[in-house]
């Protein structure tokens, strides 16, 4: 995926990039959950390996496979811990909980387990962050 933006900020290997809401943008149906405030821009990191500075507008590129590996970590986690622990909390309110104990444990169950993918999915996050092989990266000026 190839999207075009603009340099915010330069540093080193790395830039800041404000990018248009472009062509893959229109046709997603998630569209509203990024952008719920009506931003027509996203901001990104980016691997600046060609040395855009501030002001220049750029392509950005991102593999597919790793917006796809991206997506499966950011979606898949937390709808796996979410089963994981209904299914888990669901078992021990049964041992623990007399009755009902099967849906009060399902349900604290998966907010543990969630609260837990969220953290797991933010420490994956900051570690990924650290490695610049794991960012889009600018592949093109487009104005010198």
């Amino acid at each position: 995926m190839r999207e075009e933006g603009i340099v915010v900020e330069s540093c080193g290997d790395r830039a800041r990039i404000r990018v248009e809401r472009g062509s893959a943008c229109k046709h997603c149906s998630a569209r509203a959950l990024c952008r719920p405030f009506g931003e027509t821009f996203s901001r990104l990191e980016a691997a600046n390996l060609i040395g855009a500075a501030q002001g220049q507008r750029v392509i950005v590129a991102i593999e597919p496979t790793r917006l796809v590996k991206n997506s499966l970590l950011l979606y898949g986690i937390p709808v796996a811990a979410l089963i994981v622990g209904a299914i888990s909390g669901s078992y021990i309110g049964r041992v623990w909980i007399e009755g009902n104990g099967t849906d009060i444990g399902a349900i604290i169950g998966a907010g543990l387990f969630l609260v837990l993918a969220f953290v797991v999915t933010h420490a994956l996050d900051r570690t990924a962050a650290r490695n610049v092989e794991r960012l889009p990266k600018i592949v093109e000026i487009v104005d010198k």
